[in-house]
This record gives structure tokens, C-alpha cells and sequence, in this order.
């Protein structure tokens, strides 16, 4: 929308989530990433506002929450919960804003990791 609030348009059409929620946009303001929740799951979603294409970028069975985009965009990290075990054990993962890399685990062990952010 513009900044006087004109011109509003529905970025998203989905209608599988039980919610959409946590939306974060990308530094260049090009993409945005939520999660959207259905059941125990919640999964990042990542969509490009162009073009309105959605990437789901989480695997069936995880629990993703606190996303944030890395200062350059290329990066989103998500505190990521494995809903067949207890669920209650949060790994760091970075999450690819693209399709060109593979998601990488950033801690492992015991505990309950959240609310990642970036530092420059």
C-alpha cells in the first residue's frame, strides 16, 4: 500500500492456514517471509511480492518460529522444533531466502534456542 494507506492490496491467498502470523520482510523489501500455522505445524513461508510465488521452506513435521532475514537478505534463521518428539527442544536453523542453498543447523544439543537476530 502507499504510505498514506491507499491503494491496499491481500498479499496472501492462502486458505489451508489455520493462521498467518510473524511476517518479516527482506532488506531490499522484495520478499516476505510468516509462518503460517496449520495444526501443530507452522511453517515459514516465503514469498516473493513481485510475483506473488510461495515457497514453503519448512519440512513436514517441524514447528518454525521467530524468523529473521540476515542484513543482506540471503539468509532467513528460525528457531525450529521437531513436533514428533517433545516439541519443546527449539534448534537455530538458517533458512536459504532462495532455492540455491541448503538449510543449515546452527546449534544442536539440549535447551531451547529462540528469538534469533542478526548482528552486522
Amino acid at each position: 500500500m502507499a504510505a498514506d494507506g491507499t491503494g491496499q492490496r491481500r498479499l496472501t491467498a492462502r486458505t489451508d492456514a489455520k493462521e498467518e502470523a510473524d511476517p518479516v520482510w527482506s532488506p531490499d523489501g522484495k520478499t516476505v517471509a510468516y509462518l503460517a500455522e496449520d495444526g501443530a505445524e507452522r511453517h515459514l513461508v516465503i514469498h516473493d511480492v513481485a510475483t506473488g510465488a510461495e515457497r514453503d521452506a519448512t519440512p513436514e513435521g517441524a514447528r518454525d518460529s521467530d524468523p529473521c532475514f540476515s542484513p543482506d537478505g540471503t539468509w532467513i534463521v528460525v528457531a525450529r522444533a521437531d513436533i514428533r518428539g517433545t516439541g519443546e527442544d527449539h534448534e537455530l536453523w538458517a533458512v536459504p531466502a532462495g532455492t540455491d542453498k541448503a538449510p543449515l543447523q546452527l546449534t544442536a544439543g539440549g535447551g531451547t534456542e529462540g528469538l534469533p537476530r542478526w548482528t552486522p
